[in-house]
């Protein structure tokens, strides 16, 4: 595939010359989600984000917006990478508040081993 046959590909400069870049999928888009549920595997994890909205007066609704699988490997290297963001948010900013009832509990800990055990590795 050449840049003449994928505009994707930016034109060659030289024989020698290698060009790195981000290309964005057809299916990319940007969304808001104010939450997040989680799916485990031994293999993976799913991250489902997910928005809040009004099915009916007074009756709400979480609207799943995209899911994201990665290995778990990956899942560490992100958890890294925002310890990292947060702390130096929190730096700059101040504290970040968060609604302690969205916070982890020893039952969320329970729950991922229960998932985890639920698909054996075969």
């Amino acid at each position: 595939m050449t840049s003449e046959t994928n505009p994707a590909i930016p034109p060659q400069h030289g024989k020698s010359s290698i060009v790195q870049g981000t290309v964005k999928s057809p299916q990319w888009r940007t969304f808001y989600a104010s939450s997040f549920a989680f799916n485990f595997t031994p293999f993976d994890c799913n991250i489902t984000f997910q928005l809040p909205i009004n099915v009916a007066p007074g009756v709400t609704a979480m609207q799943d917006e995209a899911t994201m699988y990665v290995t778990l490997s990956t899942l560490k290297l992100l958890y890294l990478h925002m310890k990292v963001i947060i702390e130096a948010c929190e730096s700059e900013l101040g504290p970040i508040k968060v609604n302690s009832a969205s916070m982890p509990t020893s039952g969320s800990f329970a729950s991922i081993k229960e998932m985890l055990k639920s698909t054996p590795i075969s």
